[in-house]
């Protein structure tokens, strides 16, 4: 009987001994970044995508929810394939460019080339503008 309550003790304090590392496995390396940097021109499709984000859309309509003055703004960038003073791109492109891309970490920078309709000269300016993706 005394060695069974013996082994019995030595096999609880084996067990209890163990030192395991069960929680090592789900702690996730957080210096995996993806970082981008890229320069692109907006093409014609992307001026359509811009004019139809739904946080864009939302953003044109809380400027002035009565008038929908920035919501036609926004339209029209889309049809007409440019951005004017009334559409600024520096307020749409960045909800375009974390829908196309959405794992861009802090820290991405994007220099974008889009076309500008300037009412002063009536012409079109096309402007690069570094971006950063927050």
């Amino acid at each position: 009987m005394k060695k069974k309550i013996f082994a019995s003790i030595a096999l609880l304090a084996l067990l209890t001994a163990c030192d395991d590392h069960y929680d090592d496995q789900f702690n996730i390396n957080p210096g995996i970044t993806d970082v981008k940097d890229i320069a692109m021109t907006l093409e014609t499709s992307d001026y359509g995508s811009i004019s139809k984000l739904t946080a864009n859309q939302e953003l044109a309509l809380s400027k002035d929810p009565e008038g929908k003055t920035f919501v036609k703004a926004l339209e029209a960038v889309g049809t007409n394939h440019y951005f004017t003073e009334e559409a600024p791109a520096e307020d749409y492109v960045p909800a375009y460019l974390k829908s196309k891309y959405p794992n861009a970490d802090a820290g991405s920078k994007f220099v974008v080339t889009y076309k500008l309709f300037s009412p002063s000269d009536l012409s079109l300016i096309h402007i690069s503008e570094p971006t950063r993706h927050l």
